[in-house]
């Protein structure tokens, strides 16, 4: 059976990108050198369309900065774990108000609590992860355990 037209331009440009793999990437990064508003614009969409992986990506590099621990974990599996009321006072947490600060109804939205902040050493581990409501979050700052 014959290659389409298609298949054939997808090898053919796969050949040229490995004939010319150091050409190609050097001309890719002087392009973002010269045009860094292209780069943002295509990274501000990609993580808007991937709110979750924007997420985790955060956490990985603050417990990186702080040189913690950090294993990936979901929301959803903090919720499988903990269930959905805040471990701060108790009561049940509205996972369909926004999550983040100042859009309407983010009081009472999901955010994952540290019980340890990655400031103060704490793992960013789902073992140190509890849901809480935001404002029940922001409102007690950066105290653990390490404070106590």
């Amino acid at each position: 059976m014959p290659a389409t037209d298609k298949e054939r331009e997808r090898e053919r440009k796969k050949k040229y990108w490995v004939a010319n793999r150091e050409k190609l990437l050097a001309y890719h990064k002087d392009y973002i050198k010269k045009n860094p508003h292209v780069s943002r614009r295509k990274q501000k969409k990609y993580w808007a369309k991937n709110p979750e992986k924007a997420e985790a990506f955060n956490r990985k590099r603050r417990a990186r900065l702080n040189n913690v621990e950090h294993i990936p974990y979901t929301k959803e599996e903090v919720l499988k774990k903990y269930g959905t009321d805040c471990h701060i006072c108790g009561t049940a947490i509205d996972l369909k108000a926004p999550r983040k600060a100042g859009k309407k109804g983010w009081e009472h939205g999901l955010h994952l609590d540290h019980l340890v902040p990655i400031s103060k050493g704490g793992r960013d581990t789902i073992d140190n992860i509890r849901p809480a409501h935001g404002v029940c979050n922001l409102s007690k700052g950066a105290i653990g355990e390490s404070n106590v």
